[in-house]
C-alpha cells in the first residue's frame, strides 16, 4: 500500500527528543549529522533523477544532449539556485540552532556571511 505523497510531505522533518550523543566530541557530532543529512538528500535525489532520466529516454525520442539543453535554460537554473538555498539551510539548521547557545561556534554575522557564500 502506497501513501498519499501529500501526507508524506506534511510530516515533520526534525527529530523529536534530545539529540543522541554517540561521540565524545560535540563538533564531531555536528559534522557527522551534516554528512548524514547530505548523504540522505543526495541518495534521494539520485534515485529520482535516475528514474526520470530513464523514463524520459525510454518513452520519448530524445537523448542525453536534449536533456542537457533543458538543464542549461535560465529559468531552470534560477529554480535550481532557489532549491540549493533551501537545501543548504536544511543541511546547516543544526549550526543555526547552536548560535543561540553559550558555546557558539561563530558569531551570528559570521554565520550569515558563511550561509550567503554557500548559497551562491
Amino acid at each position: 500500500m502506497t501513501e498519499d505523497p501529500h501526507v508524506i510531505a506534511k510530516r515533520p522533518r526534525t527529530a523529536k527528543g534530545p539529540a543522541a550523543d554517540l561521540l565524545d566530541c560535540k563538533d564531531a557530532e555536528r559534522i557527522l549529522s551534516l554528512a548524514l543529512a547530505s548523504a540522505a538528500e543526495i541518495s534521494a535525489l539520485y534515485d529520482r533523477i535516475d528514474t526520470l532520466e530513464r523514463f524520459i529516454l525510454s518513452k520519448l525520442d530524445v537523448d542525453i544532449a536534449d536533456l542537457d539543453a533543458i538543464r542549461n535554460e535560465p529559468t531552470a537554473q534560477d529554480e535550481r539556485t532557489e532549491w540549493r538555498r533551501a537545501f543548504v539551510g536544511r543541511l546547516l539548521r543544526g549550526l543555526e540552532t547552536e548560535l543561540g547557545e553559550s558555546d557558539r561556534i561563530m558569531s551570528r554575522s559570521d554565520y550569515r556571511r558563511f550561509m550567503n557564500e554557500l548559497k551562491t
